[in-house]
């Protein structure tokens, strides 16, 4: 029923659109970002590894980073939707068979620069959620441009394992192909829409609404639409409904973080973003030389009375509360540790 189509190469890569005798090229469009993979023949592209019991060890010259890498439950800016289940579910693939490796805007013949050591799911709220990493980095270079705040934002790869849902038509991609799909209208769209150019290149060659999403009425009233799975594009549903077309995955194997200078994982909503929090582990060059005033301040520290240590951290203003009870009972021990001595 669809009066045009694409042309694609041996490769199966979409090259033109064929509509009314004429084709266009769509190989320089941005539209080429939007349509939808051939998700029936993505290759496992994870590392070859000897032992699925690969440990990453505690290195001398290293950071541990807490990242938060992905959310669910939101539509994110590659149009895609990750359920909360999904991602729950596959968190175990971010160390097993083997710790995914940490790289840089996904470049996956690349060295990595960190492993993943540790991964949680940690909920929002019953659909929403995200993945919380914990990655050794071993990179110097790495370790300096997180440490000065550079290395921020990160995007993560993965591989679909079920079903992944068309928004609009709930064609099954992963396991029924990306071809195109009829499905229902509640009811006639509005003729106002139908007549409006179809969105970005399509309307950019002429196309109207009605003529992109082949719009048609059967003999007993029925309308349908045709389903292109072109991702962002608002799709009719009947009157003046529109609905936004998107891919929903329902199961992932992780294969790699990677850091990126602009995330698609951006909610607008909540402001969360896909991003590295900070370093909870620190056995890098830096940290084992405290700078000197920090050095004769510990020094100076453990010559004070009790009452001058009180008075002495309660007139650190910058200290967080966890670092103030953790220095307090540090002092705490050390004294214990000199009367103990004393009174042997």
């Amino acid at each position: 029923m669809a009066h045009w189509k694409l042309i694609c190469d041996e490769d199966g890569q979409p090259r033109e659109v064929e509509w009314n005798g004429n084709s266009w090229s769509i190989v320089d469009s941005h539209l080429v970002d939007l349509l939808p993979e051939d998700f029936s023949k993505v290759a496992d592209q994870a590392e070859v590894v000897d032992s699925a019991a690969i440990e990453v060890e505690d290195s001398e010259g290293s950071v541990v980073v807490e990242i938060e890498a992905t959310h669910a439950g939101y539509v994110n800016g590659n149009g895609y939707f990750y359920t909360a289940e999904a991602m729950r579910a596959a968190v175990e693939t971010w160390t097993r068979p083997f710790p995914k490796p940490y790289l840089v805007n996904h470049d996956r013949l690349s060295d990595p620069l960190g492993r993943v050591i540790d991964a949680e799911y940690v909920p929002t709220s019953k659909s929403r959620g995200y993945i919380l990493l914990k990655v050794r980095i071993g990179d110097e270079e790495e370790i300096k441009r997180i440490q000065d705040g550079r290395a921020l934002t990160v995007s993560t790869g993965a591989r679909a394992t079920e079903m992944v849902e068309c928004s609009v038509c709930g064609r099954d991609l992963l396991n029924n192909g990306t071809g195109p799909q009829r499905y229902r209208l509640k009811s006639a769209p509005d003729s106002s829409w139908m007549t409006r150019p179809a969105p970005g290149f399509f309307g950019e060659i002429g196309m109207t609404n009605a003529e992109f999403w082949d719009v048609s009425e059967d003999d007993k009233g029925r309308w349908t639409a045709e389903c292109r799975h072109i991702r962002m594009f608002e799709a009719p549903m009947g009157g003046d409904v529109l609905k936004k077309t998107y891919y929903i995955f329902h199961g992932l194997d992780y294969q790699e973080v990677s850091r990126v200078n602009v995330p698609a994982d951006v909610n607008q909503e909540t402001g969360e973003y896909a991003h590295i929090r900070g370093v909870v582990e620190d056995k890098s060059d830096k940290a084992k030389t405290p700078p000197e005033d920090a050095r004769s301040d510990a020094e100076d520290i453990f010559d004070m009375s009790p009452t001058e240590f009180g008075s002495w951290l309660r007139a650190q203003s910058d200290l967080s509360p966890r670092d103030r009870v953790a220095l307090e009972r540090l002092y705490i021990q050390f004294a214990n540790f000199l009367t103990h001595n004393k009174s042997v």
